[in-house]
């Protein structure tokens, strides 16, 4: 896949929710951007708390949006919404055609989730099997505020492909813009204001 510097790029994350609220709605954002420069499209959308419909409602989103044909790539925050509504983001790359990426800033602590799965959850091993699916990796990034580096996964594209999307989004901090900004609306639509970082 080649990138362009107009290539458009969407960011999904949800909005922040209270703990020990199984089965109530958190919002899911999706913000679209030509690279980490213009903002074009916002979506919005609702996954259940410790569910198992994210990805039923990013496919429904992407695939009724009139942006999708001109999609280049799909961002997660994190490979779960609305706690340990997990995607599968391999799923989500065949369905829709695109190369996913999820990423988070820090390297995630494998071992206590796959623990709180197998406590908290009845089908905990199918969470886990998908959480487990393609090879964590680390995403050295350069940006105007120095080398940066995030963790995260890849589907639909190789390794080279999936950093440049990366470098490609992210302008300032560690984070690319369209998932700056889903974090930043849907903390607004939950709480009022936006606060906190991506």
């Amino acid at each position: 896949m080649v990138l362009k510097h107009e290539s458009r790029i969407i960011g999904f994350d949800d909005g922040p929710f209270e703990p020990h609220t199984v089965g109530t709605k958190v919002p899911v954002i999706g913000v679209m951007m030509r690279a980490g420069q213009y903002v074009e499209a916002v979506l919005k959308d609702e996954v259940t708390v410790d569910g198992r419909d994210s990805n039923e409602v990013l496919e429904r989103m992407l695939l009724r949006s009139r942006y999708l044909i001109q999609l280049r790539g799909i961002l997660l925050d994190g490979i779960a919404f609305g706690g340990f509504n997990v995607v599968d983001i391999f799923r989500l790359a065949d369905i829709t055609g695109l190369p996913v990426v999820s990423v988070t800033r820090d390297r995630p602590n494998m071992e206590r989730i796959i623990e709180a799965l197998r406590c908290h959850f009845e089908d905990g091993e199918e969470r886990i099997r998908m959480i487990k699916k393609g090879e964590l990796v680390e995403f050295p990034l350069e940006t105007d505020r120095g080398n940066m580096r995030l963790w995260g996964k890849f589907a639909g594209i190789d390794y080279q492909g999936a950093l440049d999307i990366l470098n490609l989004t992210t302008i300032r901090g560690a984070m690319p813009e369209p998932l700056r900004l889903a974090h930043l609306i849907g903390s607004a639509i939950a709480k009022g204001e936006s606060r906190g970082r991506a």
